[in-house]
């Protein structure tokens, strides 16, 4: 019997764990719970959502973006539909350890078992989608995390 296209549900894993690695000037200290470079001043690395989203170009669908390195990143501002669409996609496993994400917006799509430690995510606004940390006890959002 001939499959459908149709009756699936697209889910793309793309992996690269390493993604900002060799751009990422501050990495999280859990010692001391901040972004230190290798001088040892603390700070935030910028955002560069072209590397982080690489490869990510089916909007709408529900994709699965698996392990990308995050970590002390400024999301200050960011609005994830931007690069996420808004078909429930899913960021799966990502190292947000020390990130800010003041004024950040995710809506319509997931994060799950994120590591959120360090972070700050007062004025993290999830809207329609769900925000998960596996780290932490720290979860927000108006829909079921899966």
């Amino acid at each position: 019997m001939p499959l459908r296209t149709s009756s699936f549900l697209l889910c793309i894993a793309l992996s690269a764990p390493n993604a900002m690695a060799a751009s990422s000037d501050y990495r999280f200290d859990a010692e001391t719970e901040t972004c230190v470079n290798d001088s040892g001043e603390e700070g935030l690395n910028s955002l560069h959502p072209e590397v982080l989203f690489a490869g990510f170009s089916l909007p709408g669908r529900a994709i699965t973006i698996v392990g990308r390195d995050a970590q002390c990143t400024d999301f200050s501002g960011f609005s994830f539909s931007k690069y996420m669409g808004s078909g429930y996609a899913r960021l799966l496993n990502w190292d947000f350890r020390g990130s800010d994400f003041t004024g950040a917006t995710l809506g319509f799509n997931f994060i799950s078992a994120g590591l959120f430690a360090g972070s700050q995510l007062d004025d993290f606004e999830v809207a329609y989608g769900c925000a998960f940390a596996a780290d932490i006890s720290f979860t927000r959002g108006d829909m079921p995390c899966r």
